[in-house]
């Protein structure tokens, strides 16, 4: 997958946590699941839970895919993001 912010070559990993991982529009101060208005981003969240992402080591910026069948890091459906973050 290529960087949405410069083109480069991103490596393909994961991002775990003790916790579910989510976004949210707001911080919390203790906080572990995802509730109303927020989105949960990890899968296996009883053991060890994880969200695939890809890095970037020109930029220092991470994306995270949660709309695809997770665990499929790195199939030519989802390798190339940048039509999405960067139209032509």
């Amino acid at each position: 997958m290529r960087c949405p912010f410069c083109n480069y070559e991103m490596t393909p990993g994961y991002i775990q946590a003790a916790r579910e991982i989510f976004w949210t529009p707001r911080r919390h101060r203790f906080n572990f699941h995802a509730g109303h208005g927020e989105l949960a981003l990890s899968y296996s969240n009883f053991m060890a839970p994880t969200v695939d992402a890809w890095h970037c080591d020109r930029c220092k910026k991470i994306v995270i895919d949660y709309n695809y069948e997770f665990g499929k890091i790195g199939d030519d459906n989802n390798s190339d993001l940048t039509d999405i973050f960067m139209p032509k």
